[in-house]
């Protein structure tokens, strides 16, 4: 049986996971996130649809598409960020939201990023299908 719970969409331009900052506090090292990426995970949270269902205990396959702001002035013809870095704050965001217990649920990932169409705005699109 699998059972798919409905595609989402997140009207939020995609930011990729950074680095974790060290700085030394009474002569502590401690590792923090950046502001910036704070308040893109707490606007993931914002924009997620309240969950009507329990969280998903069973095996995991989540499809990603991430649009990501065009490029100005660039060589490049792939979208900034690596895909794992992009996947990394919506997926921690599911996680403590309560969709699914924890990332090892997941045993297939698709991912994809692109540009937007003329008059698309960026966003992310995203599934979760239960493989039960």
């Amino acid at each position: 049986m699998t059972t798919t719970t409905s595609n989402h969409t997140l009207v939020v331009v995609p930011k990729p996971a950074p680095r974790p900052r060290a700085a030394t506090i009474r002569g502590h090292a401690v590792m923090y996130d950046p502001a910036d990426y704070k308040a893109h995970k707490l606007a993931l949270k914002s924009l997620l649809p309240t969950l009507d269902a329990p969280a998903l205990t069973g095996e995991l396959r989540m499809d990603i598409e991430f649009v990501c702001e065009p490029i100005k002035k660039s060589k490049f013809t792939t979208p900034k960020g690596d895909l794992d870095n992009l996947a990394k704050p919506l997926m921690d965001v599911l996680t403590q939201e309560g969709w699914y217990g924890d990332d090892r649920q997941i045993t297939a990932l698709h991912l994809t990023k692109r540009f937007p169409a003329p008059g698309e705005d960026p966003h992310i699109n995203f599934k979760l299908t239960e493989l039960t």
